[in-house]
């Protein structure tokens, strides 16, 4: 997961990069076993190689990153549409806009039968959680909350290529 900014690992101490950079940090504390990082720009994201060569300290070192996370929603929706419109063959699901009480669910009208059940899914993962609350203690709920959003961050934006490898 790459979580994108204007910005590289620090390179801009104010601003934006800033929130994002938290955002890492809080997730690489949290689940040390995920292959997230930033903040970083978009290209750096979906070129490995030059990934790499730029910032080899990066835990995505040598992976294909398969989830984008935009630092807001008017980000992920142009990223989304341009993503969409370079390679009609890649299976966007999304956005999702999380940060309100609840997560809410986007499908346009371009959407396809797979775009609904697929946000479906993660609709349905939004409400396991919801159901998880009422169950347990509070610091169970956002251990919980957040292992099940991992990929599904504020503003985020997933998308997996029929190219891309699994991992």
């Amino acid at each position: 997961m790459a979580m994108l900014s204007y910005s590289n690992f620090g390179a801009d101490t104010s601003g934006s990069p800033v929130k994002v950079h938290g955002a890492v940090n809080y997730m690489q504390k949290e689940y040390p076993e995920l292959a997230i990082d930033g903040e970083m720009q978009v290209n750096f994201a979906m070129n490995r190689e030059l990934r790499d060569a730029k910032y080899p300290f990066t835990r995505l070192k040598g992976k294909d990153v398969n989830t984008l996370i935009f630092p807001n929603l008017s980000s992920a929706n142009a990223g989304y549409k341009l993503l969409q419109a370079m390679d009609p063959d890649t299976e966007f699901i999304g956005p999702i806009q999380m940060g309100l009480n609840k997560p809410i669910h986007f499908t346009d009208f371009e959407s396809s039968v797979r775009d609904i059940v697929n946000i479906t899914a993660v609709a349905v993962i939004d409400a396991i959680v919801d159901k998880k609350k009422e169950q347990v203690n509070e610091t169970s709920v956002i251990k919980i909350t957040n292992s099940l959003r991992q990929s599904a961050l504020a503003g985020a934006l997933l998308f997996s290529s029929h190219k891309s490898r699994t991992y």
